[in-house]
This record gives C-alpha cells, structure tokens and sequence, in this order.
C-alpha cells in the first residue's frame, strides 16, 4: 500500500494512485546536487487534502510562477519509506498536481546560490606544518 504524509499527517490517496521516482546520481554532477524526484503526484482534492496543505486551490489564483513547497513529506510503500523531502504543489486545478524533491535536492537548492563568504568556515585556525596530515 502507497502512502505520503506531511510530518506524520497522512494525505488521502486514490487506490489506483502510483507515482513515478527518478533517482539521479549526484557523483556525476559538478553543477548542482540534484536528488532524486517523485514525480507525477496527483492528490484528489479532498476535504483532508484541503486542510493539510492549507487550501491550496485559494492560493493558485494569487501566485504567478510559484509553487507551495511543503517540507516533511514522506512516501511509504508498504511502510518503508521511499523518498522523503518536500512535497511541492505545482496546481490546484481539478486536484492538486505535485512532486516530491528528496532531501539532497532541497539541501542543494538552498546551497546553489550561495557565496563563499556566506559559508559558516571554522575561523582562528593555525597552520602547522607536517609531513603528512590527518
């Protein structure tokens, strides 16, 4: 059985609903890390869906270009989970149409744009010499 929560709020699901995930090695990128995806989601528009993802359908009329991004989520099959990260809503027409971006790929996303000096580096360290290091 598929499940999907969002921090242990189990959304409803059709019982034909399957979803595709796409895992991408991160060892052959150099550009960005990019996680694995599930993709493809598409929830009924469900009085439980409404109330965990906070309505949606209001919020699609208002945003140009953006996505409601919810973080905790989790899909199980058979109670191991498969991929977790954040469940992204691209529309709330007729249902709701989502994907799931894994962990790896939201840490990546928050790490793309940022600079060096942004970086928490480990400061007053001193230098010592030696032939071979640890």
């Amino acid at each position: 059985m598929l499940t999907l929560d969002i921090n242990n709020k189990y959304l409803a699901l059709d019982p034909s609903t399957s979803i595709i995930v796409k895992h991408f090695n991160p060892v052959c990128l150099f550009d960005k890390l990019a996680g694995s995806a599930g993709v493809n989601i598409k929830l009924p528009a469900k009085e439980i869906n409404r109330a965990i993802l906070g309505n949606p359908e209001k919020f699609d009329k208002y945003r140009v270009g953006e996505s409601l991004k919810f973080s905790g989520a989790k899909l199980r099959w058979k109670g191991a989970t498969v991929i977790s990260g954040s469940l992204v809503v691209n529309s709330a027409i007729d249902g709701y149409s989502c994907w799931i971006q894994s962990d790896l790929g939201v840490m990546g996303e928050a790490q793309r744009e940022k600079n060096i000096t942004e970086m928490s580096w480990p400061t007053e360290q001193t230098f010592v010499h030696q032939a071979s290091y640890d």
